[in-house]
């Protein structure tokens, strides 16, 4: 579930910022000054980003186990 703007960590160990996301690539900006690096998506080790949408989902799942 990745989107832009999200914060993320190539299998390589490159940082950055989800720009673009396309059918089988993401384009990531790396630096201040918006260099832009083109990637499989396969290429895309972990999303650093936590959406709140994602957190609340899990929480209800929990839930529904406890009770």
């Amino acid at each position: 579930s990745m989107r832009k703007g999200d914060e993320i960590i190539t299998i390589g160990g490159i940082m950055g910022k989800v720009f673009d996301i396309r059918q089988d690539y993401v384009i990531i900006t790396t630096s201040a000054d918006e260099t832009k690096m083109k990637f499989e998506k396969t290429a895309i080790a972990r999303i650093v980003t936590v959406h709140d949408d994602i957190d609340e989902s899990d929480k209800k799942s929990k839930k529904n186990k406890e009770d």
